[in-house]
């Protein structure tokens, strides 16, 4: 009889503090999961990463988000000039998991033509690759859009060691001159999301103790009944 489906949980979640509040603001991971630690949220030096406060009534249920400012036009020049945001993921208690996805809202502030880009890579191969493509928002502040990348590979599965994942920004964010704030991208609710790794099936070892009671058992059965043996 096949076992019900791991439910997913939330590993590890960064909103940036909520409600919105310049005191509330904060890097550091917001929600864990038992056996999971988490670093603090940190930018590359190819960009600036700060956190800000939607105070637009309309934003209100982003609460804090955070803001980077690439200096990046394309995915390749991102990873050339460390333009990206990242953290590490360490695995306690000998736990093992399934990823699943790791997802984050994402806006941009800028002029009409202005885009931002997200691409994902991780500690597994060295930062060589992206992981699912990428992800783009032509959506301006204060509208955020669902960036989702998927981590069903083999290779997020099972996973026991410290892993760090990097989201690195480009695109063509454009300053509008109406606009008194520099162009940048927005993002807010980093969140990854697995499953419990499938434990190893159970199986039965007879202790040595009953084993010798079952032998001995089966020995006096003989001796107290020897014509079983000449039956057959």
């Amino acid at each position: 009889m096949g076992g019900s489906a791991a439910q997913a949980l939330t590993l590890v979640q960064y909103d940036f503090g909520t409600p919105p509040g310049v005191s509330t603001m904060t890097l550091a991971p917001t929600t864990t999961a038992a056996n999971i630690s988490a670093s603090n949220l940190s930018g590359g030096s190819g960009g600036n990463l700060q956190t800000g406060v939607a105070t637009n009534p309309a934003t209100i249920n982003f609460g804090n988000y955070s803001a980077f400012f690439p200096v990046s036009t394309t995915s390749a020049a991102a990873v050339a000039n460390n333009s990206y945001f990242e953290f590490t993921v360490t695995l306690t208690g000998g736990s093992q998991w399934n990823l699943n996805f790791l997802s984050f809202d994402a806006s941009r502030v800028g002029s009409g033509s202005s885009y931002a880009s997200f691409a994902l890579r991780s500690s597994l191969n060295n930062f060589g690759s992206d992981i699912g493509g990428v992800q783009t928002t032509t959506n301006s502040f204060p509208t955020f859009s669902p960036m989702t990348f998927s981590l069903t590979a083999p290779a997020y599965q099972n996973l026991a060691a410290p892993i760090t994942f990097r989201v690195y920004v480009f695109g063509e964010l454009r300053l509008d001159p109406r606009i008194a704030s520099p162009a940048r991208a927005l993002f807010d609710n980093v969140t990854l999301n697995g499953t419990p790794a499938t434990p190893i099936p159970f199986a039965f070892t007879p202790l040595p103790g009953l084993a010798l009671t079952w032998v001995t058992g089966a020995a006096r059965r003989i001796r107290s009944h020897p014509q079983a043996l000449k039956k057959g």
